[in-house]
C-alpha cells in the first residue's frame, strides 16, 4: 500500500523584485519561475524607431485576468509571471493606430518575444493582427518540447499515462520501450509508479527531474515520480533535455515539468470509463493444455469539472480517477518430480554419496566416490527440515525434468487519486492558487506457487 499527498500554495505578484512561494510538503522557492511564462519585445514605428511610453494590455482569454505595462525609453517591454494559456494583447499610444493581437498562446516556462509596429493614424482605427507566427523564444537557451493539452487528450495512451508522451521529445526513450528490469518499468514488484521510466540522451531512468506545478515531485529512494497525475488533470507539460536554466538543472537527464489544469469563466467537465478484459485476448501459448484462458480485468474510470466561483476572480478545478486491474500471469517453471522428492533418481541419473569420497591415485581429480545403490538416497540421509519444505512444491503437470509446471499467479493493482485546485485573482498584479493532490495505490504481487500448509 502506497499513499502520497501534495499540498501547494503559491502567491504571484507581478513585480520584477517580488516573488513569494509557499509550498507545503515540497518546498520550492523557484516554483513560479518554472510554471509561468513571460512576454517581451520592442515597439517601433513604421520607420523602425523605438516608441517609448506605449501602453500594452495583456488579457488572459480564459479568466479575463489582465496585466498592463509600458515600454521604456528604448521601446522595450517585459511582462513576467503569466500563466500558460491564450492571451490578447492590445497596444495603444496617443497619435498612433491601436494594435490588437488575439490568440497568443503561451506555453509553460516559455520566454516569448513579440515585436509590434505602430502606424501613425486615427486612434479610433484599430489594427487587428490575425495571422500569428510561431513565437520566438530568444530569452533562453534551453532545449525542450511542450506537450500541449490537445496532444494529451487526443493521442492514444496505454493506461492513460501522460509520461508516455515524453518519448515524443528527441533523444528520449522508455515507458515500455527501454531496457527491461529497470526501475519504474512495471516488471519489478517494488515499482510504485510503473510506466514512468524515461531515458534521455543516454542517461539512466534515475537521472531525471520530475516537477509538478514547479515543485519537486521525486521519490528520494529511487528518483521515481512521486505523484503521477491523471491525464484529466494535466494542462500541459514541458520536457527539457539540455541547456537547463539554473533553477532546473539538478540532474543530467530530462526535466519534466507538469502544469495542472485550472478553472476559467467557462464551465468544462468530463466523464470516462475505459475497460479491457480477457474476452478480447488470445489464448496464451504457454498455458497448460485444456486450461481456461487467463483472466484479465482492467477498468479505469473518473471525471473532472472546472469553472468559476466568482466571475473573473475565483476559479476551481477538481478531478478523480480510479483504477482496478486483475491479471493472471502464465509462467513456465521447473518443479521436482514426485519420485525425486522421495530420493528416487532411478529415472534421472547416478547420485553419489558425499561420505564415500576418498583419495585414489591415477584418477583425473585424485578422488573417487560411490553412487547410491539403485540411484536412491536413503531417507535416513534426509535433512528433516528440507524433507518437509520440498513437499511445498506442486507436482509436475508436464513430462520432463525441466519446464514441467505452469503457474498462474494473479497480480492486482488498484489506485484512487484526485486533485483540487483553486485560483484567485486578487488584483491585476496579484494572483494566488492552492492545490491539494492525493494518490493511494495498492499493488499485489503474489508468489510463483500457491501457498500450502505443511504438517509440523
Amino acid at each position: 500500500m502506497y499513499s502520497v499527498c501534495m499540498l501547494q500554495l503559491s502567491v504571484r505578484r507581478a513585480a520584477d523584485c517580488c516573488l513569494v512561494t509557499l509550498c507545503l510538503s515540497a518546498l520550492s522557492g523557484i516554483a513560479l519561475c518554472q510554471t509561468t511564462s513571460e512576454l517581451a519585445g520592442t515597439v517601433t514605428d513604421s520607420t523602425g524607431a523605438s516608441v517609448p511610453a506605449v501602453t500594452l494590455l495583456v488579457v488572459n482569454q480564459g479568466t479575463n485576468a489582465s496585466r498592463e505595462v509600458k515600454t521604456d525609453d528604448a521601446g522595450q517591454y517585459r511582462v513576467p509571471f503569466l500563466l500558460p494559456g491564450q492571451y490578447t494583447i492590445s497596444v495603444e499610444k496617443s497619435g498612433f493606430r491601436p494594435v490588437r493581437q488575439a490568440g497568443v498562446r503561451l506555453e509553460v516556462n516559455q520566454t516569448a518575444r513579440i515585436d509590434f509596429v505602430m502606424e501613425v493614424g486615427n486612434v479610433s482605427e484599430t489594427l487587428e493582427v490575425v495571422a500569428s507566427t510561431p513565437l520566438v523564444e530568444a530569452g533562453t537557451s534551453s532545449l525542450g518540447q511542450v506537450i500541449e493539452t490537445k496532444l494529451i487528450q487526443e493521442l492514444p495512451l496505454n493506461g492513460r499515462n501522460f509520461v508516455q508522451l515524453a518519448t515524443l521529445g528527441p533523444g528520449v526513450t522508455g515507458v515500455g520501450f527501454g531496457a527491461r528490469g529497470t526501475i519504474m518499468n512495471g516488471t519489478r514488484p517494488a515499482d510504485l509508479r510503473p510506466g514512468s521510466e524515461i531515458f534521455s540522451n543516454g542517461n539512466r531512468e534515475g537521472a531525471n527531474n520530475f516537477m509538478m506545478d514547479g515543485i519537486d515531485n521525486n521519490v528520494r529512494q529511487n528518483f521515481a515520480i512521486t505523484l503521477r497525475p491523471s491525464v484529466e488533470a494535466v494542462r500541459e507539460f514541458k520536457i527539457q533535455t539540455n541547456l537547463f536554466a539554473a533553477e532546473q538543472g539538478r540532474n543530467p537527464g530530462a526535466t519534466v515539468n507538469v502544469i495542472t489544469k485550472s478553472g476559467s469563466n467557462q464551465w468544462h467537465g468530463s466523464v470516462y470509463d475505459f475497460l479491457r478484459n480477457s474476452n478480447f485476448d488470445a489464448r496464451d501459448y504457454f498455458a497448460a493444455p485444456g486450461a481456461a484462458k487467463p483472466a484479465f480485468r482492467q477498468n479505469q474510470f473518473g471525471g473532472s469539472v472546472g469553472g468559476r466561483i466568482i466571475k473573473d476572480k475565483l476559479f476551481f478545478f477538481a478531478n478523480y480517477e480510479g483504477f482496478r486491474r486483475s491479471l493472471t500471469n502464465v509462467g513456465v517453471n521447473t518443479v521436482p518430480l514426485e519420485a525425486v522428492r522421495g530420493g528416487d533418481f532411478s529415472a534421472v541419473r547416478d547420485v553419489f554419496d558425499p561420505f564415500s569420497v576418498r583419495a585414489q591415485a591415477g584418477t583425473t581429480s585424485g578422488y573417487v566416490r560411490d553412487p547410491f545403490p539403485a540411484r536412491k538416497i536413503p531417507t535416513s540421509r534426509f535433512d528433516p527440515v528440507t524433507a518437509k519444505l520440498v513437499q511445498a512444491y506442486p507436482l509436475p503437470v508436464r513430462a520432463g525434468l525441466a519446464n514441467n509446471f505452469t503457474s498462474t499467479p494473479k497480480d492486482g493493482q488498484n489506485w484512487d487519486q484526485g486533485d483540487l485546485r483553486v485560483d484567485y485573482n486578487l488584483s491585476p498584479r496579484d494572483q494566488i492558487f492552492a492545490r491539494y493532490s492525493r494518490q493511494d495505490t495498492l499493488t499485489i504481487k503474489p508468489s510463483t506457487f500457491q501457498p500450502v500448509m505443511l504438517p509440523g
